[in-house]
């Protein structure tokens, strides 16, 4: 059992069980609101939670299935050396990219960063089945930008140019 907590206890699962609690905090705070106001953050938080519950159960499943008991430092030392990198390296390009993505919205809009973004950051981690990612990042720029265009009717940044 030991083992067990101690392959649970890194630093990945620690940040997905601290945001599942925020956001568990967050759709509590929602029911003060009324119905339509709420809608929207209880819709992020609910997938929120979603995913970081996934993501939580996915790491337990592994940790059981396979019997890790390596810690989150021996974790990060051979990912780091997998992908050709230091984690820290990779880090601090991938914030970096962030940002980039930050400032550019008000410049190009949503949609042509939001597009760049989701394909540097694979790029950034040395992912490389295109095949994939491609499609994926089309998908998650079309997921972002065309309900709230379009079918929620609010108005996305727009080319200042």
């Amino acid at each position: 059992m030991g083992g067990i907590v101690t392959g649970l206890l890194n630093l990945g699962s620690l940040v997905s069980l601290v945001i599942l609690i925020f956001s568990l905090t967050f759709l509590i705070e929602t029911f003060r609101y009324g119905p339509v106001p709420a809608l929207f953050p209880r819709l992020v938080s609910g997938l929120v939670i979603l995913a970081t519950a996934c993501l939580l159960v996915g790491r337990i499943r592994s940790v059981v299935k396979a019997g890790k008991t390596e810690t989150a430092e021996a974790g990060a030392e051979t990912g780091g050396a997998r992908r050709g990198g230091s984690i820290a390296g990779i880090a601090w390009w991938s914030y970096a990219a962030m940002v980039g993505y930050f400032l550019l919205i008000p410049l190009l809009g949503l949609l042509w960063p939001t597009l760049a973004y989701t394909l540097l950051i694979p790029f950034m981690l040395h992912y490389g089945r295109w095949k994939v990612v491609i499609p994926v990042a089309v998908g998650i720029t079309a997921a972002l930008y065309y309900p709230f265009t379009y079918l929620l009717r609010i108005p996305m940044p727009q080319v200042i140019f």
